[in-house]
């Protein structure tokens, strides 16, 4: 059943349009934010704009964007004025098929919106070298 599930996971990103690029928002959480990005090529349909609290891991609440100018309420994204939140953003094309949010997410707060300085700091340790291969030659001969 993992298997499954992982595989149809796989199937619908093969077959979703690719991310929005240069997401970036400002403003503030007691006014509005304004978003903007780059648009992909491609297929898309529509665009959804997600939000999570600062002491959430998944999205609460998403909100399909038309072009009204690329600003948002807080209120419309489920927050309270003033709450603090991390928002991106992700393509739609006309069969359902959603992209990955764009990365990295903005964090807004009472006094702005600003990609966090450890965005970018997503590097992983390199693995370790295979062990070198045992020494067969043998000098008896």
């Amino acid at each position: 059943r993992i298997a499954q599930v992982m595989a149809s996971v796989a199937a619908s990103l093969a077959r979703a349009p690719l991310a929005p690029t240069e997401f970036n928002a400002s403003g503030n959480t007691t006014q509005s934010v304004r978003f903007h990005f780059e648009e992909p090529e491609g297929r898309v349909s529509h665009f959804v704009l997600a939000a999570r609290s600062v002491n959430e891991n998944f999205y609460r609440q998403r909100v399909a964007i038309s072009d009204d100018g690329g600003r948002i309420s807080p209120q419309k994204l489920g927050f309270n004025p003033g709450d603090s939140f991390y928002i991106s953003v992700a393509s739609v094309d006309r069969q359902g098929h959603e992209s990955l949010f764009a990365y990295p997410e903005v964090r807004c707060d009472a006094t702005t919106c600003a990609i966090p300085s450890y965005a970018n700091d997503v590097t992983a340790p390199l693995p370790m070298p295979p062990p070198p291969p045992p020494d067969h030659d043998n000098d008896d001969d």
